[in-house]
């Protein structure tokens, strides 16, 4: 495979609710990107890094306030 078919960009059609395409306005806006796009692209990125490393390794994923409470954040189908 070359370079450039390993980067090559294919069209997709996805159907969302209206909460859902605001949600992805609204990160687009905090991320500071161009386009829904790459929200996707980054969320996708992010979801296979967090499914790896809970299913792979076992780990778990704990979310820290600046007072040091701690949660486990539990994800759907991977917990």
């Amino acid at each position: 495979m070359s370079k450039q078919d390993k980067f090559k960009s294919i069209p997709v059609s996805v159907r969302m609710q209206e909460s859902t395409l605001g949600h992805l306005e609204e990160l687009k806006d905090t991320l500071e990107v161009n386009s829904q796009a790459e929200v996707i692209r980054r969320s996708v990125a992010l979801m296979k890094l967090l499914a790896d490393r809970i299913k792979d390794d076992g780990m778990h994923i704990v979310l820290e306030d600046d007072k040091g409470n701690k949660k486990e954040l539990l994800i759907s189908g991977l917990n």
